[in-house]
């Protein structure tokens, strides 16, 4: 997470934009509304994503508004920060790598249980921490 705000400073100064993470409220409605199923890139087999690792990007169908890989590749970092009012977080195990300012995921990776590839499933990290199943991804607010 942290690296993402390093990047998005440099994105933001380059292109003067106003690029950043969305919310999970922001995240959870392109996946509910705009076009990913509640099974994303799981294969519906064994339990697991049916890709070995991360997937390239656009190889599964666009959803109903060109939004693309939201869940089953990699997990995403969110602009929110976790609370106890969280209550889809279910990755637990990952708690001894969280602190108290944990921020949260969403979207599941290829190498999570199925549970994990749906629009509500998140998980909490501590936000110096980096795995090979986190990504990014990020939106455009126009200025006001």
């Amino acid at each position: 997470w942290n690296q993402v705000q390093l990047f998005l400073e440099r994105l933001n100064d380059l292109t003067n934009g106003n690029y950043l993470l969305p919310t999970i409220a922001e995240w959870e409605y392109a996946c509910l509304k705009l076009g990913e199923n509640s099974q994303g890139n799981f294969s519906g087999n064994d339990g697991f994503d049916k890709w070995l690792s991360i997937a390239p990007v656009n190889v599964f169908p666009m959803g109903k508004i060109n939004i693309a890989d939201l869940l089953g590749n990699t997990w995403e970092w969110t602009s929110d920060k976790y609370t106890s009012q969280n209550e889809n977080i279910v990755f637990q195990w990952l708690s001894f790598l969280s602190s108290s300012n944990a921020m949260v995921l969403k979207g599941g990776s290829f190498d999570s249980p199925s549970i994990s590839n749906n629009c509500f499933a998140e998980m909490k990290l501590n936000p110096n921490m980096s795995m090979f199943d986190i990504g990014f991804r990020l939106i455009w607010e126009p200025e006001s």
